[in-house]
């Protein structure tokens, strides 16, 4: 039997730690599917830093959205190899299927804003939501902690007159605008945010609201069937995947933070974002005298 060295044991135990096992290459999603195409992102911040790792992880998803390549991987991994890369109109839209989202929009955002609204987006990304709200407010709010994603939106925006763009560098709102919201959402991002930056946005959200003012807010549910699915083909945590919570663990925030549940749904059929994940529309308690 061959003997290795002190040294040489410590540097064959390296290599073979360094080597992804292929359950690990399946559960890793993204990062490991990029990395087979030779699309490996930056690794400087650690996955713990939620806020570093998930501006990181945008910032350079967004440097490569024009490349038709890479948007085409996207469109694979999503199930939809047969489309077009070009026929993606903008950043998010070849994430899982555009009519479920727009469901989304007219059933849980649309309703509760109007033409004199005060209304902010967490998290918005390359704008496939904010197009189809902005317009119909009268002063719309773009938050995001990736600055390309945010140029991104800019310009998707940039007929809108009451539009305002704003480069977070923490998960907090800009002191200045406490209490001037009558709506804020987010959609497709607390996804990937752990339950401490959860907790944090929650609390600006209640800072920002007007009394009376709403928010709706999306989490991955680890309650559901679709959710638990996904969850069970994560080994775990990263950005890439999603931080599952729980109807309970949302409630216990939303409380701690000052606030109250209006409406929840987990479950449904023919939408999967319904069957997979949780939605809650929340409120500011109206000043009482």
């Amino acid at each position: 039997m061959l003997r290795l060295s002190g040294p040489a044991r410590r540097i064959a135990r390296s290599v073979v730690e360094a080597l992804p096992s292929p359950l690990q290459e399946r559960i890793d999603g993204y990062r490991v599917a990029w990395a087979q195409r030779g699309l490996v992102p930056p690794s400087k911040v650690s996955p713990s830093d939620n806020v570093g790792y998930n501006t990181e992880i945008w910032d350079w998803y967004a440097d490569r959205w024009n490349d038709p390549a890479f948007r085409g991987h996207q469109l694979a991994y999503e199930g939809r190899a047969g489309e077009d890369p070009a026929a993606v109109a903008r950043l998010g839209e070849e994430w899982g299927r555009l009519d479920d989202a727009v469901q989304v929009i007219d059933e849980w955002i649309l309703p509760h804003v109007g033409p004199t609204s005060v209304c902010g987006e967490i998290g918005t990304g390359g704008g496939r939501v904010a197009v189809r709200v902005a317009p119909k407010v009268g002063e719309f709010h773009a938050f995001d902690i990736s600055k390309k994603m945010l140029d991104l939106v800019q310009t998707e925006l940039a007929d809108v007159a009451g539009a305002r763009f704003h480069h977070l560098q923490a998960p907090a709102l800009p002191a200045e605008l406490a209490g001037r919201f009558d709506f804020l959402y987010s959609f497709d991002v607390f996804v990937h945010l752990d339950l401490h930056v959860q907790w944090r946005y929650l609390q600006a959200i209640s800072q920002a609201l007007k009394p009376g003012g709403k928010a709706f807010l999306h989490t991955a549910n680890l309650t559901s069937d679709a959710g638990w699915q996904r969850f069970a083909e994560q080994d775990h945590y990263r950005v890439e995947g999603f931080y599952f919570t729980t109807p309970e663990a949302v409630r216990a925030l939303v409380e701690r933070a000052g606030l109250r549940l209006i409406e929840e749904r987990s479950g449904g059929s023919g939408n999967f974002y319904y069957e997979r994940d949780l939605f809650v529309l929340i409120e500011k308690a109206t000043a009482t005298h």
